[in-house]
């Protein structure tokens, strides 16, 4: 994870209307970063999208476990998911300016996932 825009998670913040929110900065970056306590404790952000482009995520971990990220449009519709049972920690997709679209970060089991999560609009 580089750079200074780094949004530390927040509970509670368990479904999408207590979603963190943040922003990425002048050059489309963000670095979220949090645990997810197990597969029930799911943490949501929110951004709205400054210009329309490609939002690359790369899940790092801090704890040796690989969260999974989703992000969705305001719509639900999901644009981008990672899969780390299959060792895919990075996923990209499309996004428009001016567009809500919310981050879900979760353990994948009963254990806990420490995770930074980069963010990155091209």
């Amino acid at each position: 994870g580089g750079g200074g825009n780094r949004i530390n998670e927040t509970e509670n913040n368990n479904k999408k209307s207590m979603a963190n929110p943040f922003t990425l900065d002048d050059s489309g970056t963000a670095v979220l970063v949090g645990t997810s306590q197990n597969k029930d404790d799911k943490d949501f952000f929110v951004f709205t999208a400054p210009r329309s482009g490609t939002l690359s995520v790369t899940v790092q971990t801090t704890n040796g476990r690989f969260a999974k990220v989703e992000v969705e449009d305001q719509f639900s519709v999901d644009i981008l998911e990672t899969d780390p049972s299959d060792g895919i920690n990075s996923a990209r997709g499309s996004v428009i300016a001016g567009r809500t679209y919310y981050v879900r970060v979760r353990s994948e089991d009963l254990l806990a996932a420490g995770y930074e999560v980069d963010l990155s609009l091209t």
